[in-house]
């Protein structure tokens, strides 16, 4: 009989919310570079930001994937790696929804705040999956 709880208990684990995920300063801090923080603040026009966000792009996407994948190595069962790939994968379509050129609002500063939009998201997102894979 407790065999058939603890494998029901175990199916039922439960992702936490990411739409009420918020970010801290401090885990903000702790997600991006210190090369990131200096080259944003050292940045004089949107195309000195666009290139701090594509360096930091590329390294965040490379712990982005470490994340994902200690995550899934966490999860209990089958279920709830499936749950998580399925929220992975509504996140992605989330995320190129909500920093679309559409909702960047205006043309003079589209292309930064599409890709702030799109970095917002994703440091957020490794901070979600950090939390999750603990």
């Amino acid at each position: 009989m407790s065999m058939i709880l603890l494998l029901a208990m175990s199916a039922a684990v439960q992702l936490p919310d990411y739409s009420s995920f918020q970010l801290s300063e401090a885990e903000w801090s702790r997600v991006t570079s210190p090369e990131y923080r200096h080259c944003t603040n050292d940045a004089v026009s949107n195309g000195d930001a666009v290139e701090c966000i594509y360096t930091e792009w590329d390294r965040l996407d490379r712990v982005l994937n470490a994340n994902y994948r200690s995550a899934m190595a966490k999860m209990p069962n089958r279920q709830a790696r499936d749950r998580l790939r399925n929220a992975q994968r509504v996140w992605l379509r989330q995320r190129d929804e909500d920093c679309s050129v559409e909702n960047a609002g205006g043309h003079t500063a589209y292309e930064l705040a599409l890709h702030q939009c799109e970095i917002d998201e994703l440091i957020r997102r490794v901070a979600w999956l950090k939390r999750l894979s603990r």
